[in-house]
């Protein structure tokens, strides 16, 4: 039985900014812990605080950044304003100047990445119509795109940073979303009408709007630098927002209702799900730093490289997944469960887990395994993060959109704090240096652990569902 799998020209435009934004952001993620730990001299405390606070915070702004996409600026231009803010943030921490440049840097490109993202996701979906099955194909291959630029900067930002210094990896990262705008500029045209200024955005709505975003920039950079104390707030913000969401589904009907419910039970596992993954910034970095041999398949590299394992697999495997569930769901005329999916993701990641867990059991350990194990959190990535977001997709109401696909970024703020409360447990001080490997260890087997049970559960609810 053939299928149509042709996909609109605009899907390939987005693939490359957001390939670019990818590029700029993992690029900076790779080597940012061990600069603030090698570097700034920052414990392995404080530098998991300034990860976590300034990861969420991308994320948490992004219900911000698609209303005002969705309301006052326009899916289009927020894409460009996102990207502009982005590139100026990695061009300032890129600067030598310590750690007054990070939070600068750190908080422009965490209001940047809310803008860009929400938005370029939400124009992406005015492509398919409502019941259109390309749609969880043209996403999976949209999230191959953001897993190419973040295959290029684990290689690019981290071998600039490991030859030439710290500086120079930022200064790439700046360069790459760069790029990235230059070509939504140049080809600007295959997004046809979509994505417009809305009709009732006036100019003054448009300057008090644009005057807001310039105060958001240096209040993140605050933010950042109290992260001991706005831990606290940034999650409690992050709570009120999704609350918000839920307050505003009481003017829908019925149908909405629960579809809208069934896209924030999808976020909230998301947020569970990649709590466990982020530890890849983190955790596994310095991990990969202090115990593995640093030679993988042979070659000699440096840490924040070995995290190339994750994107590499996406690539390579991101397609093949895409097509076969198109052809599986064309040919039986049905949809693969949502629940199903996420139940797989959860327990490929506790098998990656458990690869971490026994081979540190033993001390030093081999970076191919610790490749291994990113390839295995990289293929489980593939049946949660498309799926959520084209769930999201299908069932947002049209004039939710925006704010819904900023919803999802919103799981990933929550997975980001998570993140970094788990990151807290395995972190090493002077206290407990003595103990060396066996932080990891015993870390690693509490979250195989808790991915384990969570797959199970899931399991049994999409046996029960329809």
């Amino acid at each position: 039985m053939q299928t149509n799998i042709k996909q609109p020209k605009a899907l390939y435009l987005l693939f490359f900014v957001q390939m670019w934004e990818a590029f700029s952001f993992y690029g900076m993620r790779a080597i940012l812990v061990l600069y603030m730990v090698s570097e700034l001299k920052l414990s392995d405390m404080e530098a998991f605080g300034i990860y976590a606070v300034s990861t969420a915070l991308s994320e948490a702004f992004a219900v911000i950044g698609g209303k005002m996409g969705d309301k006052i600026f326009g899916l289009k231009y927020s894409i460009y304003l996102g990207g502009g803010i982005i590139a100026l943030g990695h061009m300032v921490i890129s600067i030598p100047g310590g750690i007054i440049n990070l939070y600068l840097g750190m908080g422009l490109i965490a209001v940047g990445t809310s803008f860009l993202r929400p938005n370029c996701t939400a124009l992406l979906g005015e492509f398919y119509k409502k019941n259109d099955v390309r749609r969880d194909a043209g996403y999976t291959l949209f999230y191959v795109g953001l897993n190419l630029g973040a295959f290029l900067a684990t290689i690019g930002c981290a071998f600039a940073a490991d030859l030439y210094g710290w500086h120079y990896g930022f200064s790439l990262a700046a360069f790459g979303m760069a790029f990235g705008l230059l070509g939504l500029f140049k080809f600007n045209s295959i997004l046809e009408n979509k994505g417009k200024k809305p009709k009732g955005a006036t100019k003054v709505k448009l300057v008090v709007y644009s005057l807001f975003v310039l105060v958001m920039c240096p209040l993140c950079s605050v933010i950042i630098y109290l992260h001991e104390i706005t831990i606290y707030v940034v999650t409690g913000a992050i709570m009120a927002m999704i609350a918000s969401v839920i307050y505003s589904v009481r003017g829908l009907d019925k149908l909405e209702r629960s579809n809208v419910y069934s896209i924030l039970i999808a976020i909230f596992l998301l947020a569970l799900f990649y709590g466990f993954e982020e530890q890849m910034g983190s955790t596994l970095i310095l991990f990969a730093e202090r115990f593995s041999d640093k030679s993988l398949f042979g070659f000699d590299v440096p840490a924040a490289s070995i995290t190339t394992v994750n994107p590499v697999v996406i690539l390579l495997l991101g397609p093949i997944v895409a097509i076969l569930m198109e052809l599986y769901e064309a040919k039986t005329k049905k949809e693969i469960k949502l629940y199903s999916k996420i139940s797989l993701a959860f327990c490929l990641q506790a098998i990656a887990f458990s690869v971490l867990y026994y081979s540190s059991k033993g001390g030093l350990v081999s970076a191919n395994i610790i490749g291994l194990s990113f390839g295995m959190i990289a293929f489980s990535e593939l049946f949660i993060g498309p799926a959520v977001y084209a769930h999201c997709a299908k069932y947002s109401p049209n004039h939710m959109r925006g704010i819904l696909m900023g919803s999802v970024m919103l799981g990933h703020g929550l997975a980001n704090l998570f993140s970094g409360a788990l990151s807290k447990y395995m972190a090493i001080d002077e206290l407990n240096a003595d103990l060396g490997v066996s932080i990891y260890t015993d870390g690693f087997f509490k979250i195989l652990i808790m991915c384990f049970a969570a797959s199970i559960v899931l399991l049994i609810i999409s046996k029960r569902c329809k």
